[in-house]
């Protein structure tokens, strides 16, 4: 009979967890996805896809969703909106990326508040036939105005996002 080390256990039992409240967190809700293809330039000195790649993809990826929702640039200066990232929790979780390799970055606006939305995202790959988890983020931007003083998110932005 073999036993399980106890912190183990307790860690995978802590990522069921989190993997179940993501999920139902997620559930029902539209993903928006962004393609890219993995250049030199994404990668590091030591042959792993970058973490600072990764978040400029994702930061992309949000505003090809804010784009597709018709919250292009344009859009939120005409209402004086300056979204600001003021929170992120980052998980990086497999380095199996090389030049060449594609990748989709899928964004969920989780939600809007008084004056901050959150978007989770996370970048992926096909890997035999299957879809493997690279990193994932939740961020919250707060609506600011050119000041940078925070805002209540107009009306007709909320409508746009479908709130």
């Amino acid at each position: 009979m073999s036993f399980e080390n106890p912190v183990s256990a307790i860690r995978r039992f802590a990522r069921k967890i989190n993997n179940y409240r993501e999920a139902r967190e997620l559930k029902g809700k539209p993903v928006h996805e962004s393609r890219f293809v993995i250049t030199e330039q994404h990668i590091d000195s030591q042959g792993h896809f970058n973490h600072g790649a990764q978040i400029g993809m994702m930061e992309l990826a949000a505003r090809d969703f804010l784009d597709s929702k018709g919250l292009g640039l344009g859009e939120l200066n005409s209402l004086d909106v300056y979204p600001m990232a003021r929170a992120a929790k980052i998980e990086w979780l497999n380095h199996g990326v090389v030049g060449g390799d594609n990748v989709t970055v899928s964004t969920v606006l989780l939600s809007v508040g008084n004056r901050s939305t959150r978007l989770h995202q996370w970048i992926d790959k096909q890997v035999d036939g299957e879809q493997v988890k690279i990193s994932k983020w939740t961020v919250t931007h707060v609506a600011g105005d050119r000041n940078g003083n925070p805002i209540r998110i107009p009306d007709a932005m909320r409508r746009q996002l479908g709130f």
